[in-house]
């Protein structure tokens, strides 16, 4: 059957209803910096699907969305551990087999080189045929709950706090401990995978530290969505080229650091002694 591969590997429900999908292969950072133009249109047409990877679908992300019944799992990573380029060969195969059951299914690929929240206004614009508003100060869309912040009033210490993606042995899993160790912290930082249990909760903690340091892009972009400095931010040397068309421009980050693991040591001890804490 054609459209075995799509049927199998994407949890959605067939109906009359769903007439297009927007499937997201991308990391979560930008699905947070999309989120505004996906949001607009969904609130408009209820015959639009958001098809988003299995991890994503799964973080609680999507808890407090109001159009959450328009959100499935199911979309393939562009990348895995033995790659070096970006594969796309998978998504093209599912929006083959979705345009034969009639379903007119799309992705977008980002640019490094332009802004992605305009990429993606942009491209939804042209593939929905709709003049969705891009507002240069919006950068993206979290959906904190009245009752994340109350957890994270009475569950969590918001002295300082570190916020990452679980990436094992690497660079940003161990960087925290290391940090934690150098800077003799009095209170036990927020430590937890972006991954873990339910990502607005880890947004609602960010919101309300006071000291906010981010090892991740999608934490960087939650920041800016929920207008949130940052004092310490970390990023990989290799988008070091790029970044500052990556970088929010609403908010402001205190210190950016790239590179090795000296390197981000080296400056959360200068911060340490400039009385960041």
């Amino acid at each position: 059957m054609k459209n075995n591969f799509a049927m199998n590997n994407i949890n959605i429900v067939y109906s009359k209803n769903v007439k297009r999908l927007y499937l997201h292969p991308h990391g979560l950072g930008d699905l947070i910096l999309s989120m505004p133009s996906i949001e607009y249109i969904m609130k408009r047409d209820s015959n639009f699907g958001l098809v988003v990877r299995d991890t994503i679908y799964n973080s609680g992300f999507f808890n407090s969305y109001p159009y959450k019944k328009m959100v499935f799992s199911g979309c393939p990573h562009i990348w895995d551990r033995f790659q070096l380029f970006k594969n796309f060969e998978s998504i093209d195969k599912i929006i083959e087999d979705f345009k034969s059951t009639g379903i007119d299914a799309f992705y977008l690929k980002f640019n490094k080189n332009i802004d992605r929240r305009l990429q993606a206004n942009r491209g939804l614009s042209e593939y929905v045929d709709m003049d969705i508003p891009f507002d240069c100060k919006v950068h993206g869309s979290v959906y904190v709950g009245d009752r994340d912040i109350e957890w994270a009033k009475n569950n969590v210490s918001q002295e300082i706090c570190f916020f990452h993606s679980c990436s094992g042995s690497g660079f940003k899993s161990v960087l925290p401990l290391r940090l934690k160790k150098m800077a003799e912290l009095k209170r036990e930082p927020l430590f937890i995978p972006i991954l873990s249990n339910d990502i607005n909760l880890n947004f609602a903690v960010q919101k309300l530290s006071k000291i906010n340091i981010v090892i991740d892009s999608a934490y960087m972009h939650s920041a800016a969505a929920m207008g949130k400095n940052i004092d310490l931010l970390f990023v990989s040397f290799r988008v070091k080229n790029f970044f500052q068309i990556l970088k929010p421009k609403n908010i402001n980050i205190n210190k950016i650091v790239y590179g090795n693991l000296f390197d981000a040591l080296s400056s959360f001890l200068f911060y340490k002694f400039k009385g960041l804490r």
